[in-house]
């Protein structure tokens, strides 16, 4: 069993110890109950959110940005040079991007972010690539709707096709019977008819 390290939040870590430390973490009732840089949600587990170098998952920090070469918490980009990002990619006054990852004891997830490029569902956070941008979760809860009132539909479909062939059947079974059973009685109202008539005629000799 792999051993659970200690990850310090305010310096670079991995993904990998990031989400088994996080995991490992008891529930908490408010923020301090949780390290730093990490908070305490709605579900009482403590949570994070960071990012990771793009494909090298072993070099994680709180921000995409440095300072002094040491990780900042920011939502911030811009960049003067290489030094300035996680990335160590300044490109046009931005830091170049990166993988963003959330984290709580039952949930984990990373990926690119909103509005990122992007050539398929499993890149993005969100997994959710429409025209070639990482979307929204709302978006891609719509589109998961629209997904599931089609199956719904299509087995309201096929229910009915299966219920009219199942009628079919049966009144195909059941109008020859009838028709032999119309035809019998007929047949015997007539013999019985004719004995009559037979007796009768006896009778009246």
């Amino acid at each position: 069993m792999n051993s659970i390290t200690t990850v310090d939040f305010t310096d670079f870590f991995t993904y990998e110890n990031a989400v088994r430390y996080i995991r490992s973490l008891d529930s908490c009732e408010t923020n301090e109950d949780c390290p730093v840089n990490t908070e305490c949600n709605k579900i009482g587990q403590c949570d994070v959110e960071f990012n990771c170098v793009e494909n090298d998952r072993t070099k994680c920090a709180i921000g995409e940005k440095l300072s002094e070469g040491k990780p900042i918490k920011t939502d911030k980009r811009d960049c003067v040079a290489n030094e300035d990002c996680l990335s160590n990619s300044c490109v046009n006054g931005l830091c170049a991007r990166t993988e963003h990852a959330y984290v709580a004891k039952t949930f984990y997830k990373i990926g690119l972010a909103n509005g990122e490029m992007c050539s398929s569902d499993a890149q993005c956070i969100n997994d959710v690539c429409s025209n070639g941008l990482c979307v929204s979760s709302s978006e891609g809860l719509s589109r998961a709707k629209k997904t599931y009132n089609f199956y719904e539909t299509y087995k309201l479909v096929v229910g009915a096709v299966i219920i009219l062939t199942i009628i079919c059947v049966i009144l195909a079974c059941c109008v020859p019977i009838t028709k032999k059973n119309k035809k019998a009685k007929s047949t015997d109202e007539t013999d019985e008819n004719e004995t009559n008539k037979l007796t009768e005629s006896a009778n009246k000799v």
